[in-house]
């Protein structure tokens, strides 16, 4: 059986917080999965991180990152193209670069698309992204209900 960790996970929390990117270690991680009967990653990227996260300047193929996490998306203006175009963008060419096929999209907290004119407004936005990336595949990371999402999901013409 294949088990995979969100990034971070094995090592000790940055900033005494466990949804970060550990610049300084983030290569000491993938030393320790074999021992800890993991097989996987998932690659997170998070705001402050944005500009400096390996995903953009290093050649990961060799490494078992089999998603991305991109918690840069969780922030007031997700809704806007200029900031999906600075904030996720590059990582989806990143993802392509180094054969990664599975993006994770969190739609919480500041992302929450609960409210429905920012709920449209993202649809609306990221449908375009989907288009653009036809070779990646998205999951959604909600606080939605189950009705709610699947009106997201058909929206997004999945």
């Amino acid at each position: 059986m294949k088990f995979g960790i969100v990034q971070g996970r094995l090592l000790p929390p940055v900033d005494d917080e466990v949804q970060a990117f550990p610049e300084q270690s983030w290569q000491k991680e993938f030393d320790l999965l074999e021992d800890a009967g993991v097989s996987y990653i998932e690659w997170i990227v998070t705001p402050k991180t944005v500009t400096s996260n390996p995903l953009l300047t290093y050649d990961l193929r060799s490494y078992p990152i089999k998603s991305i996490c991109l918690d840069t998306i969780m922030d007031e203006e997700f809704c806007d193209r200029k900031f999906l175009d600075h904030a996720v963008v590059p990582f989806l060419e990143s993802a392509i670069r180094n054969d990664i096929g599975l993006i994770t999209v969190p739609l919480l907290e500041k992302s929450s698309i609960l409210r429905f004119e920012a709920g449209d407004k993202f649809i609306e936005v990221f449908r375009d992204i989907l288009f653009e990336f036809p070779d990646l595949k998205f999951t959604l990371e909600t606080d939605l209900s189950e009705e709610l999402l699947l009106e997201v999901l058909k929206k997004l013409n999945v």
